[in-house]
């Protein structure tokens, strides 16, 4: 796979993994998809995807250690943390955790990659 067009999704819940795959094919994306933050870690080691999405609560490692991980294995990976329960304390650990993006509302995949 081009890990330029490649993305992964990192979430448990079947709906969200088979949205986002129907959108980002839509924009000629290849994407890939894992349920849980150690399945969403191989993929990266074995795929380069330029682009993770990771849901913050996900089951065994959250979203912030997923993050991390990625950044240690793949520092030019960007990482997107995405979660449905913003709470204040939710920003401070994406502060403090330096991601790349963050988007509140709308989002265009292209607008990643023009970084």
């Amino acid at each position: 796979m081009n890990a330029t067009k490649t993305v992964l999704v990192i979430d448990d819940e079947a709906a969200t993994l088979t949205m986002f795959r129907l959108f980002l094919n839509a924009y000629g994306y290849s994407v890939l998809t894992a349920e849980n933050g150690e399945t969403g870690l191989r993929l990266v080691r074995e795929h380069h995807p330029g682009i993770v999405f990771t849901d913050l609560k996900i089951p065994g490692m959250d979203g912030f250690e997923v993050l991390r991980q990625v950044k240690k294995t793949a520092p030019e990976t960007e990482v997107l943390v995405i979660t449905g329960h913003v709470k204040k304390q939710n920003d401070g650990g994406i502060s403090f955790c330096a991601w790349d993006q963050k988007q509140t509302c709308g989002f265009e995949p292209e607008s990643v990659y023009k970084r």
